[in-house]
C-alpha cells in the first residue's frame, strides 16, 4: 500500500509517494532572514543529498530566498580526497517570495579544483514558485538541470553556465495557482508594549 502526503494549499497539488521522499518541509514562513530555503556544502564535506520536497512556503525580505550551492566554503580537502556534493531529485512547490531577494541554484562543475571529477549537476523541479516582484529577484544558476512549471523567477538556460531548463519562466502567472501568504506572518499581541529584555522586579527604594 502506498501512503501519500498532500500539501494543504488548494491549487494544482500533486500526490507524492511517501516512500520516494527522504525529507518533507512544508507550511513554513521566513521573514527578514539571511536565507529562506537552503542546502549548502563543499567538496571537503560533500556527499549525496536527494529526495527533498519543499512545499507551501512563504518567504519575505530574505537576502537569498533560495540558496542551493556546493561552493559554500573552502575548507581543506580531507586526506582521502574530495567528497563531491551531489544534489538531485529536489522539488520546490507552492512558494511565494516577497520583496527583493537572491536565488542561487548551483550544481558541482566537472574538474572543480583540478581533481578530474565528473559533473554533479543540481537536479531540481520548481512548480508554482512565484515572486511578487519578479524584477527584484536576482538569479545565479550554473551546472543545473531544472524543470519549471508556473515560475516567474528569472531562470534561463545557459550553455556557458551548463544550465538545462525544461519548461519556461514567464512573467505572467496564473493567480489561481499562487499560494496565499496573507496569514503567514502574524504579529504577537502587544509586542510593541513588551520589554524585549524581559521582565524584572522594580528596584526597592
Amino acid at each position: 500500500m502506498t501512503d501519500y502526503k498532500v500539501a494543504t494549499a488548494p491549487q494544482r497539488h500533486e500526490r507524492v509517494p511517501i516512500e520516494r521522499i527522504a525529507v518533507q518541509v512544508y507550511d513554513n514562513s521566513f521573514r527578514d532572514s539571511e536565507e529562506g530555503l537552503r542546502i549548502k556544502s563543499d567538496y571537503a564535506r560533500g556527499g549525496e543529498v536527494s529526495n527533498i520536497h519543499y512545499s507551501d512556503i512563504c518567504i519575505r525580505d530574505a537576502k537569498n530566498a533560495l540558496l542551493f550551492t556546493p561552493y559554500y566554503s573552502t575548507k581543506a580537502v580531507p586526506a582521502g580526497g574530495p567528497l563531491y556534493p551531489d544534489f538531485h531529485d529536489i522539488s520546490i512547490a507552492h512558494v511565494v517570495i516577497m520583496g527583493t531577494a537572491g536565488v542561487k541554484l548551483q550544481g558541482f562543475e566537472a574538474n572543480t579544483g583540478g581533481y578530474g571529477e565528473p559533473a554533479f549537476p543540481l537536479v531540481m523541479s520548481l512548480t508554482d514558485v512565484v515572486a511578487d516582484t519578479p524584477d527584484g529577484i536576482s538569479t545565479i544558476a550554473s551546472d543545473a538541470n531544472l524543470t519549471l512549471r508556473n515560475v516567474n523567477l528569472p531562470v534561463f538556460a545557459s550553455t556557458a553556465n551548463r544550465v538545462v531548463v525544461n519548461g519556461t519562466a514567464t512573467r505572467p502567472i496564473d493567480p489561481a495557482s499562487v499560494l496565499d501568504c496573507s496569514k503567514a506572518f502574524v504579529d504577537f499581541p502587544g509586542i510593541d508594549q513588551s520589554n524585549p529584555f524581559g521582565s524584572t522586579w522594580v528596584p526597592s527604594l
